[in-house]
């Protein structure tokens, strides 16, 4: 009988790099630099946006995505709850992303009769945390590859899998759960949903008027679907998470789980992750770099240009981000635009904005009026010895005029008194003018 069930994922990370990737290197680790195919290209971009398919696939300048490919081509097996579960490495995927980024793939398959094979193996393979002995094949195969790439990119030795993944604790999971049981085709559209969510969190999967002691509470099953679901044809529907994408369909043909692959993941999903790894840690940085700004003199000098700081490098590189990494729209056609606005709303990519922008803000605001406060010091001041200069020229003139000798007595003493009277009658200016305004 044929498996019921095919199942494609991809487990992705990332990490920072440090300095300039050497391809010599990485192809001496056997990474096969990938290019896309001029022909292929031209096709991808009468679907998407030109400048969006050179960004997915960076052309000869390779100032954008650049891809490296390890074929795996590996059957594996591991025990998960005293159940082994056989499944396939197909290839792994190195992306060198702008701005110091490295980002992973490991492409995973397996065909079973059992969705709780799909869900049990996710969940073990993406706690990278707690790989065990049982682990031991997967690793060598899939992991071990990116400790070695770790090296080259960082100069640094990975102590441990966990660095990795430079936020959070779990690798992110982008799958197709492909359904050929006609009984579960025939299912309510609650049912369906709630196996869809099982996939997505990757839980325990649960069979309609089942019930399980995790299961989700009704209340915020309803509030998931109607939040984070994308449903657009009857055969299929996804689910956009934090850090899953899932999609469950019914029957489609090996043509259309080609496309999702090409198109679904290894466009709009990595791109999607980048931006909120960077916005992520941009964030992070930016916050630094406001805790540590001082309040020394020296420092506010330095605020009046912007540019030169800390912050203002940070302003200035997010500009950078924004204009070379963040596209309006992405393609012509209504379903990718769909699927990356779900993909983009699962991940939270505008909240992360829309924070960013918050703090950019107010640290704008609060350096303008830094700098406010700092120019009429300054203005103050040179106020204040303007005066004096104008008192003294004065005086002199009155003391060409009237000698001070002859009229009050004495040089130093009428220098004196002319200079008290003239302040006096700036004062009392000055005085009149405040209440004037204070009145108005």
């Amino acid at each position: 009988m044929e498996p019921l069930h095919q199942h494609i994922a991809f487990l992705c990370g990332h990490f920072k790099v440090s300095g300039a990737p050497s391809s010599k290197a990485l192809q001496g680790l056997g990474w096969e630099r990938f290019n896309l195919p001029e022909n292929v290209r031209r096709i991808e971009k009468r679907f998407f946006y030109p400048e969006y398919v050179d960004f997915c696939y960076a052309d000869a300048s390779g100032k954008s995505c650049t891809r490296y490919v390890k074929h795996v081509d590996e059957e594996l097996e591991i025990s998960v709850k005293e159940k082994v579960i056989r499944f396939g490495v197909k290839e792994i995927t190195l992306y060198l992303m702008p701005f110091r980024m490295a980002m992973f793939s490991i492409h995973i398959e397996q065909t079973t009769n059992d969705l709780d094979d799909c869900t049990a193996l996710l969940f073990s393979l993406r706690s990278i945390d707690y790989y065990t002995e049982a682990h031991g094949a997967f690793v060598e195969k899939a992991i071990r590859p990116f400790m070695d790439v770790f090296e080259v990119l960082t100069g640094a030795k990975a102590m441990s899998y966990s660095e990795l993944i430079d936020n959070g604790n779990k690798l992110r999971i982008f799958q197709i759960v492909n359904t050929m049981d006609a009984d579960m085709a025939a299912w309510t559209e609650a049912d369906k949903d709630k196996v869809l969510y099982e996939l997505a969190t990757v839980s325990k999967i649960t069979r309609p008027g089942e019930v399980d002691d995790y299961s989700a509470s009704a209340a915020y099953l309803e509030k998931i679907i109607e939040r984070s679901k994308i449903s657009v044809f009857r055969n299929w529907s996804g689910l956009a998470l934090m850090d899953t994408f899932t999609i469950h369909a019914f029957g489609v043909s090996v043509r259309f789980v080609n496309n999702w692959v090409d198109s679904y993941f290894r466009m709009i999903y990595i791109h999607s992750i980048f931006q909120k790894s960077y916005l992520f840690n941009l964030n992070i940085r930016f916050r630094n770099s406001l805790a540590r700004s001082s309040a020394s003199w020296k420092s506010k000098l330095r605020n009046l240009h912007i540019q030169g700081t800390n912050v203002g490098q940070l302003v200035e590189e997010y500009e950078s981000f924004e204009q070379k990494c963040c596209f309006h729209k992405i393609s012509y056609n209504f379903l990718p635009l769909e699927i990356a606005a779900s993909i983009d709303k699962g991940l939270e990519i505008q909240e992360e904005m829309a924070q960013l922008y918050k703090m950019m803000e107010k640290e704008k605001t609060r350096r303008d009026e830094a700098n406010d406060k700092m120019v009429n010091t300054l203005l103050f001041s040179l106020s204040l010895l303007t005066l004096f200069s104008a008192i003294w020229d004065i005086s002199c003139l009155l003391d060409q005029m009237y000698p001070f000798a002859e009229y009050l007595g004495g040089q130093p003493l009428g220098y004196r008194t002319v200079a008290l009277l003239l302040l006096l009658g700036v004062s009392v200016l000055l005085l009149v003018i405040y209440r004037r305004k204070r009145v108005e």
